[in-house]
Order: structure tokens, then sequence, then C-alpha cells
């Protein structure tokens, strides 16, 4: 059984191939992917997206190139033991693409600077789950 990879979001900065392997990365030096945990098939996870399976081949070749993930032979592709790190501009990246749309969000509905910061602080408010620092 593949692992149960948390929702991975596809958005207009950058190719979703890119997309798809940042984010792989990302779970993985978090720690959401463990080593030896099997990711979904290229044609699951291109459904799950809706997006052409050769745009998931090409992030998981990428994540194979870069020493993230193994596919031996036709066996399911998995997180290898020992995986290298992002640096902290890599692990980033991702969430200043977020800010960037919700900024646009705000703004396209007309909230003020202090009117989203007053929402952004709601969020963190009744997060079940504690920022680390």
């Amino acid at each position: 059984m593949h692992a149960q990879l948390p929702m991975l979001t596809i958005t207009d900065q950058g190719t979703s191939s890119e997309q798809i392997s940042t984010q792989i990365c990302i779970l993985i030096t978090s720690g959401q992917l463990l080593p030896g945990a099997r990711l979904p098939s290229v044609r699951s996870l291109a459904h799950t997206l809706h997006l052409a399976p050769n745009t998931v081949a090409n992030a998981y070749h990428a994540l194979e190139r870069g020493g993230w993930i193994t596919t031996p032979g036709r066996k399911a592709t998995s997180v290898v033991a020992s995986p290298p790190a992002l640096s902290r501009e890599e692990q980033l990246r991702p969430l200043r693409i977020t800010i960037q749309h919700l900024l646009a969000q705000a703004a396209q509905l007309g909230l003020s600077a202090a009117q989203l910061h007053e929402e952004v602080d709601q969020h963190l408010l009744i997060r079940a789950a504690p920022l680390s620092q």
C-alpha cells in the first residue's frame, strides 16, 4: 500500500512537474514522508491531481535523479533510505508562492492589511497544532 500523500497543490507558478517534485521533497525533509514510504503510482497521482501522467512521471524522474526516491525495476516508487536535504530557501519557496496568492486574493476582496492580518491571527489561534518558532 502506498503512502497517503497530503494534498499537493498545483498553481500557476512554475511547471506542474516542478511543483510536484518540490512539494514531495518538502514532505520528505519535514518527516511527513519517511524513508521507505511508497508513493502513489504515476497514474494514480495524475488522476488525483487531474494532470497528464507524463507530468507526474517527469516529477518522479526528477526526484529519482535528485536522490529522493527510487523505483527499482517495476516495483513501487518509494522514498530512499537517506534522502538529501533542502536548503531553507528551497523549503520556503512553496510558502512564499502561497503567500503571494493569499495577498492577491485579499486585494481582490478589498481587504486592508489590518483586516488580512486579523484573519491570519484568528486562524493561528484556532490551529490545532502549534507552530514551531
